[in-house]
C-alpha cells in the first residue's frame, strides 16, 4: 500500500520535481520502512486500509509535510542563490566604474574625466547633493549654519 501511496503523490508533483520523481520515491520507501514501526506504535491499528497498521490519513499528513519541506528548503536555497547573484552584478558594477575612471584618468588627465563625472552626475541629478558636500569639505558652512573658519 505504501508504494502505491507514494507513487500517487509523487504523479500529482510539479513539472519541475518530476524529474527527481525517481529519487523521491527511494527516499519515500526508505522513510517508510523505516518509520512504519514507529507510526503503528502512535497511530494504533488502521481503521480502513491495511498498511501495516498505520493510519492513510498520517501517512498522507506526514508525507506532505515532508514535501513541503522539501520545497521550503529548495526556495530558501534559490533566494540564497539570487541574492548572491545580485550582489556579484553590484560589485561587478562597481569594479568596472572604477577602472573606467581609472582608464579615463590614465588616458586624458584629471581635469577632464573631473569635468565628465561631475557633468554625469549632473545629468542623474547628484551634484547638488555633492556641491553640498565639497562646501562642508571646505569648512564653508554645515547644516547648523555655522562657519568652521576661525580667523
Amino acid at each position: 500500500m505504501a508504494d502505491e501511496l507514494v507513487k500517487q503523490l509523487l504523479s500529482q508533483l510539479p513539472p519541475p520535481l518530476n524529474l527527481v520523481s525517481a529519487q523521491l520515491a527511494a527516499v519515500a520507501k526508505c522513510a517508510f520502512s523505516i518509520a512504519t514501526p514507529v507510526l503503528s506504535l502512535i497511530s494504533g491499528p488502521a481503521t480502513t486500509v491495511d498498511t501495516n497498521g498505520v493510519s492513510p490519513m498520517l501517512i498522507n499528513t506526514l508525507l506532505l509535510i515532508l514535501i513541503v519541506t522539501f520545497l521550503l528548503k529548495l526556495v530558501s536555497a534559490v533566494s540564497r542563490w539570487m541574492y548572491n547573484m545580485v550582489l556579484t552584478v553590484i560589485r561587478i558594477a562597481l569594479y568596472f566604474g572604477l577602472f573606467a575612471v581609472a582608464w579615463s584618468i590614465y588616458n586624458r588627465g584629471f581635469s577632464s574625466t573631473k569635468e565628465d563625472v561631475l557633468e554625469f552626475l549632473e545629468t542623474v541629478g547628484a551634484n547638488e547633493h555633492l556641491e553640498k558636500l565639497a562646501q562642508q569639505a571646505a569648512g564653508a558652512t554645515y547644516s547648523s549654519g555655522r562657519s568652521t573658519k576661525r580667523g
